[in-house]
């Protein structure tokens, strides 16, 4: 199987969604079925680590995931899912640390209708390859880290959040899609489309050409304090 947990790089593509079948562990999977829904949301609330999603166009179910180690409280909505994982203790944090004990999920969510996301305070190494994924708003709360996010092409206005103290956060979107970048003072570390800036202490705005008028960009809001905020295009 790949090892889609062990590098942070933009990410382009998921792991084949056979891998997903086959993987070594022991399959525990949960799913919802798409039924009549006409947008999806996700939450993954604080505390959830080494999590990838990805999107299926085909899919009959609103969403489907795998676990391996630790299944999380899973708290279903009409119209999505939140996953709630339990702060570790240092056992558990050892245990993770030398094979003993991996938590893992990946997820699939239809790509036939439109989503909202949002990784809450203190979520870390998750990946989200949203090529297949109609993104209506996404929101990174403060105090994540290591999270990739590969976006389709918008459909109307996106907003994106990011929260104060956030690290390690890489948007990657398609070429020559629009965007328009806020990011406050207090942020350090940045680079979009091979703009450096080391930190950041005022407003800081920066557009696309044409941005303004274009009727399907993203709008991307960045909050003081975070940092190693990376913006690409593929």
């Amino acid at each position: 199987m790949n090892d889609v947990f062990g590098s942070y790089a933009a990410p382009v593509s998921p792991p084949p969604l056979a891998d997903w079948d086959e993987a070594p562990w022991p399959q525990r999977e949960y799913s919802a079925p798409l039924g009549t829904a006409v947008g999806g949301r996700l939450t993954i609330a604080p505390g959830g680590s080494r999590i990838t999603i990805a999107g299926n166009p085909r899919s009959t179910d609103l969403w489907r995931a795998h676990f391996s180690g630790e299944v999380p409280q899973i708290d279903l909505h009409p119209d999505g899912v939140t996953l709630r994982y339990r702060r570790h203790s240092l056992i558990s944090w050892v245990n993770e640390l030398i094979g003993d004990e991996e938590t893992a999920a990946m997820m699939e969510l239809a790509g036939q209708i439109p989503w909202r996301i949002e990784f809450g305070g203190g979520v870390s190494r998750c990946s989200a390859y949203l090529a297949d994924v109609r993104l209506e708003a996404l929101r990174i709360a403060g105090g994540a880290s290591q999270v990739d996010v590969s976006l389709s092409r918008p459909v109307g206005v996106v907003p994106i959040q990011i929260g104060g103290g956030a690290s390690q956060v890489t948007i990657c979107r398609p070429r020559d899609v629009a965007l328009r970048l806020r990011i406050a003072g207090g942020a350090s570390q940045l680079d979009f489309d091979g703009h450096h800036a080391g930190s950041v202490g005022g407003e800081l705005r920066w557009q696309t050409p044409g941005a303004d008028g274009a009727a399907d960009r993203y709008e991307i809001d960045v909050a003081g304090g975070a940092s190693m905020f990376t913006l690409t295009a593929r």
